[in-house]
């Protein structure tokens, strides 16, 4: 490689290592062991930092060795920077597909919301929050209001513009259309409960599910936009899964600390919002074109495919 010579202190430094120069790096992964082609690992590594794909090539580093430190930074035998790349890569697809779905149900929740508090209230009755969002706690409803008027005065949609010359607050319809999924979980939350029933219902689950549904979707939501990763990771907020309901417990079981618990939701909701949509072919379709993805990693189960959420099909 024609690298240079690496004291031990920064071949075995983590942060020292993502300062190297692109060219130091390649010959660093290769001294540990790692099978690749050196122009192509570099040019990888130009486009993307050592640092983001550290994550994809963690599970390939040998076991902890209490006794050798040093030995706990080299690949196990055959580890192939492909099969690296490749996990980078089905993880950015796999982003793709969770932010697409997300985004159906999102869309969903936005118009169910806008009718349901709209239909009671009138248009402009979120604007007195402490009458029409009796559990949205008092700190939070100046930020609420302050929220939805900086996004109507800042949005360039020429027919949100128009309101804004002619209107202080938008109507709750072109409300909710303005809120981050951030607020329009506080505005799901400041419902009265029978309010929140009514919205839940036609998603076909409890109220407080959906709120536990809602803030777990908003976490990977902002997983997805910032481009982290998601096929492995530990799911930091957990979803509840509905106690009662057999199709989540047999005959699989859905575990709610790995993705598999939020792809099935997302398959649960599109069920209901989008039953006509070619998500799951879609899906089904990408753990096809990458079959050396370790699903265990992800939290699926050998029998996924017969959980009854996955096998649902729309009748036509």
């Amino acid at each position: 490689m024609g690298g240079i010579a690496l004291s031990k202190s920064v071949a075995g430094s983590v942060g020292s290592e993502t300062l190297l120069q692109v060219n130091d790096q390649a010959d660093l992964l290769l001294r540990r062991g790692m099978v690749a082609n050196p122009s192509i690992l570099i040019q990888r590594l130009e486009v993307v930092s050592y640092y983001r794909l550290r994550a994809y090539w963690h599970p390939f580093l040998q076991q902890n060795n209490a006794s050798d430190p040093q030995r706990n930074r080299l690949f196990k035998p055959g580890t192939s920077f492909a099969e690296v790349w490749q996990r980078y890569v089905f993880d950015r697809h796999l982003r793709l597909m969770a932010i697409d779905a997300i985004e159906r149900v999102e869309v969903a929740l936005r118009s169910s919301l806008a009718r349901t508090h709209g239909e009671r209230y009138g248009e402009l009755g979120y604007t007195r929050p402490s009458r029409s969002l009796p559990n949205m706690l008092p700190k939070y409803r100046r930020k609420f209001l302050k929220d939805i008027r900086r996004e109507f005065q800042r949005s360039r949609n020429p027919y949100v513009q128009l309101a804004a010359k002619e209107n202080v607050n938008p109507p709750v319809w072109m409300a909710v259309e303005l809120m981050s999924l951030g607020t329009l979980l506080s505005f799901y939350k400041g419902l009265t409960t029978k309010m929140q029933r009514n919205v839940a219902k036609k998603f076909g689950i409890h109220h407080v599910v959906l709120e536990s549904w809602l803030t777990s979707l908003l976490t990977v939501r902002n997983i997805c936009a910032h481009h982290g990763r998601l096929w492995n990771s530990v799911m930091g907020t957990r979803p509840m899964i509905p106690k009662k309901a057999a199709e989540w417990h047999h005959p699989v079981e859905t575990d709610t600390d790995r993705v598999f618990s939020i792809l099935t939701i997302l398959k649960y909701l599109m069920n209901r919002v989008a039953p006509q949509s070619h998500w799951p072919s879609r899906f089904s379709g990408l753990l096809a074109q990458y079959p050396s993805i370790p699903l265990a990693s992800m939290g699926f189960p050998t029998d996924w495919e017969r959980c009854p959420i996955w096998a649902y099909k729309q009748s036509t």
